[in-house]
């Protein structure tokens, strides 16, 4: 999956068929990926997210809108390229890409418990008490 369009092309399909992915993150990054997938068609904005704690919410979409997350992301990070004018919102962009793409691609297509997309790498409180 080397080439892009491919790859694209590819993750779209699979977000195709997820009846309903979770994601969760920090309420920024939420605000983020809302601002860039406001004028994409299949993007859905849910009614609330559900606080998670930790300033971290719990949005759940439906397929159709993460398709619409995915083509806002990529969108966002050609028009903001990699060293470039804005690398915040490329970074931002295509980590929110990246990792939708990976968790389509690796998830279990059992269809029995919806797919949860965790966009914090937090530390792990038990490896990391004293």
């Amino acid at each position: 999956m080397g080439d892009e369009p491919v790859k694209h092309d590819y993750v779209l399909n699979l977000a195709a068929t997820a009846g309903t992915v979770n994601l969760v993150c920090h309420r920024d990054l939420w605000d983020f990926i809302q601002e860039q997938a406001a004028d994409i068609p299949h993007f859905r904005p849910p009614a609330a997210p559900a606080e998670e704690g930790h300033d971290r919410v719990r949005i759940t979409l439906s397929g159709r809108s993460i398709i619409g997350v995915l083509i806002a992301m990529r969108a966002t990070r050609f028009q903001n390229a990699r060293r470039g004018k804005d690398d915040g919102t490329w970074a931002l962009a295509h980590a929110v890409y990246e990792r939708l793409a990976h968790d389509l691609t690796t998830t279990d297509r059992s269809g029995v418990v919806p797919l949860t997309v965790i966009l914090d790498d937090g530390i792990n409180e038990a490896s990391h008490s004293n």
